[in-house]
């Protein structure tokens, strides 16, 4: 079974549970799915990433910005950025 396979079963404290793999990584990717009104509350994280949305529409509260992230188009988050994330309806994000 593939990594990223393992991964999409994972919940988000199981992802955060392997913090030493990824931090050996030098590029990782990570698939979430999200059902319609799932809400990420705020959070920062050590490494910077690229959410990008490959299906459904995301919103995204940065730091006191609000994005609307369609499908097929990514927004970087630097390091210890605060964020929170939106799925009005389902949804599919990679980070990367």
């Amino acid at each position: 079974m593939s990594l990223n396979a393992r991964l999409t079963t994972r919940s988000e404290a199981d992802l955060h549970s392997n913090e030493q793999y990824f931090a050996e990584q030098a590029i990782v990717s990570i698939p979430r799915f999200f059902t319609a009104g799932h809400v990420v509350d705020t959070h920062v994280h050590s490494r910077a990433q690229l959410v990008y949305a490959d299906v459904g529409v995301m919103e995204l509260y940065l730091q006191g910005r609000y994005w609307l992230l369609p499908p097929l188009k990514g927004l970087w988050i630097s390091t210890c950025c605060q964020h929170r994330i939106f799925a009005e309806k389902d949804a599919c994000s990679m980070r990367i």
